[in-house]
């Protein structure tokens, strides 16, 4: 999928919505606004193990806004349960209710590769949260979470050149 915008309409879809939904792997998205959401902007899903290679590729992706009307949380931009080993490049996750981007499965969401890409919004708790084993941020930024920048809960996670700031939320941390 590319060189579109996903407008998730969450105005006038009050109980649940997502921008993109996928099940599957070795897919690529390019170029994609996705905003809006009530529930998520992405939420990417596929099995541990495959005799194949896995990967997505997602390039200039931007994923911003999938916040709850009642605020309770559920607004993650990009809610990534596989396929592991996949790579964003220039990719932007901001303005949502509860993270930026979330690696929620040590195997499933393992070896994910960040490049130059920027998490950002003062409503969020997190920018980026890392419970995949062995993902990666390499020239990254991360600010304005009220919790922490970058939350880490797996081993093997590799940071460099993260640039992480507080913005205006009152006292998170920077990694967590």
């Amino acid at each position: 999928i590319r060189d579109m915008t996903l407008d998730g309409n969450k105005a006038n879809n009050g109980t649940t919505g997502y921008g993109l939904r996928v099940y599957g792997y070795r897919y690529v998205l390019r170029d994609l606004h996705i905003k809006d959401c009530f529930t998520n902007g992405i939420y990417s899903q596929w099995a541990s193990a495959s005799s194949e290679n896995m990967e997505a590729r997602l390039d200039n992706v931007r994923v911003y806004s999938s916040t709850t009307a009642n605020g309770d949380g559920s607004g993650t931009q990009v809610y990534w349960l596989g396929p592991h080993d996949s790579v964003f490049t220039g990719c932007f996750f901001f303005y949502g209710d509860a993270k930026g981007f979330e690696a929620a499965h040590a195997d499933k969401a393992a070896g994910l590769i960040f490049e130059n890409c920027h998490a950002y919004g003062n409503d969020q708790t997190y920018g980026w949260y890392l419970t995949g084993n062995g993902c990666s941020l390499n020239n990254c930024v991360a600010e304005g979470a009220i919790t922490a920048q970058v939350y880490i809960n797996e081993s093997n996670i590799r940071v460099t050149n993260l640039y992480a700031f507080a913005a205006s939320a009152a006292s998170p941390v920077g990694v967590e």
